[in-house]
């Protein structure tokens, strides 16, 4: 089985809706999705999410369904900041003594709230087992026991701050290194395969993180809407 990630096009978070880059955007996936042929659809709740997951199914000529749990993170926010934990720099993640024990969570603890970001990684790491077992993937301890080998491709149009908690989850790599690491854009498309090397049992890969093609191929200037950096 393919994953594949994708985050909605540029918001407007106030009304959450797309910009009208963001509709662009998103017609620019629907487009690309029909070309590489997607078998399931699914979106977050939320109106950004779906008005990006509708103009892919419009495209695919597929229903879609709404998963609940793939909603945006509710928190926790850096500390003093109202800016998510996602946010948080590289420079504050790559210091020595958290990059010995990146399990320690609490050894960041000057800029976030380990139990609370525990918590809420908890409750992703519940949705997207339960998610992938319905798949044919039941987890077990870090990898998947195939209940059935499934060869479809699958999308979930979701969000940024989710995204990234659900690939450190799926990749077995600590949280916060991939907050201080990672960026998804939006619309970019992260695939992973459900890797069968052993006989009933898989293992995510990353094909590719946060590509971009269909923005290319309309002539799109990609967007960094929520990235904290200096970039135009």
């Amino acid at each position: 089985m393919q994953l594949l990630i994708i985050r909605h096009g540029d918001p407007n978070y106030v009304n959450d809706s797309l910009t009208e880059a963001g509709q662009a955007e998103a017609g620019a996936l629907a487009g690309y999705l029909a070309w590489v042929g997607i078998d399931r659809l699914y979106s977050s709740p939320l109106g950004r999410a779906r008005e990006t997951t509708e103009a892919a199914a419009r495209g695919l000529g597929i229903a879609y369904e709404l998963l609940d749990w793939t909603r945006e993170l509710k928190g926790p926010r850096l500390k003093g900041t109202h800016n998510p934990a996602w946010d948080i720099g590289g420079s504050d993640v790559r210091v020595e003594n958290y990059l010995n024990e990146p399990n320690r969570w609490e050894l960041l603890d000057d800029y976030i709230d380990a139990a609370e970001l525990r918590q809420v990684y908890t409750e992703v790491v519940r949705g997207s087992d339960e998610f992938l077992a319905g798949l044919g993937y039941q987890r077990e301890g870090p990898r998947y026991r195939v209940t059935r080998s499934n060869p479809e491709k699958v999308a979930v149009v979701c969000h940024g701050g989710f995204g990234l908690t659900g690939l450190a989850h799926l990749l077995a790599i600590p949280l916060p290194l991939v907050y201080g690491t990672f960026f998804i854009q939006t619309t970019s498309i992260t695939t992973l395969l459900f890797e069968e090397r052993s006989p009933g049992s898989a293992c995510p890969r990353c094909l590719g993180f946060g590509a971009l093609p269909h923005l290319y191929h309309a002539n799109l200037r990609p967007l960094y809407s929520g990235l904290l950096a200096n970039i135009d």
